[in-house]
C-alpha cells in the first residue's frame, strides 16, 4: 500500500469519527428541538383598550418562550403595556404575572424569554397612549429536548 493511500484511509476515519461523534451530540437548549409553536399577531389597539392574547397549546412539560412585540405608532404617541401571564391549571382562572414591559417608541421593539412553569401563558396588551397604535406579536415557544 502507498503512502498516499495510508494518508487518504487515516483521514478518512478521522473525517467519519468526527462526524460521528457530532451527530451524536446532545441537543443543547440553543437547539431548534422537535416540539415548536410559533404565532404572529397584529393588531390596531386605541388608549381606551386592552388586548388579551392567549395562546393555544397546552405546555404540560418544559418549555421556552420568546415573545416579540414591535409597536408601530399611527397617530400620537405610543404607550403599549404588555404583560405575559400563565396559569397553572387548564381550568384554572388565576394568572400569575411572570413579566412586564412597555414600548414607548415607533418602531420600538420589546422581548420577553424565558421558562414556562404553567400551563398555559397569555398576553395581555393595554392601550394608554393618546390615540392609536398598531402592534405586532411574534410568539415562538419550544421544547429546548
Amino acid at each position: 500500500m502507498s503512502k498516499i493511500n495510508k494518508i487518504m484511509i487515516g483521514l478518512s476515519a478521522g473525517l467519519l469519527t468526527a462526524a460521528i461523534f457530532l451527530t451524536s451530540a446532545k441537543p443543547s437548549e440553543y437547539d431548534a428541538g422537535t416540539d415548536i409553536y410559533r404565532e404572529i399577531v397584529s393588531d390596531t389597539i386605541t388608549d381606551t383598550e386592552a388586548d388579551t392574547i392567549t395562546l393555544s397549546p397546552n405546555l404540560f412539560s418544559f418549555w421556552k418562550y420568546n415573545y416579540v412585540v414591535e409597536g408601530d405608532e399611527l397617530s400620537g404617541t405610543i404607550d403599549i403595556l404588555v404583560t405575559v401571564q400563565e396559569r397553572n391549571a387548564v381550568n384554572s382562572s388565576i394568572w400569575y404575572t411572570v413579566a412586564t414591559d412597555t414600548v414607548l417608541a415607533d418602531l420600538e421593539v420589546e422581548q420577553f424569554t424565558g421558562d414556562v412553569f404553567g400551563v398555559n401563558h397569555r398576553l395581555i396588551l393595554t392601550g394608554s397612549g393618546t390615540q392609536s397604535s398598531k402592534y405586532t406579536l411574534q410568539a415562538t415557544l419550544k421544547k429546548p429536548y
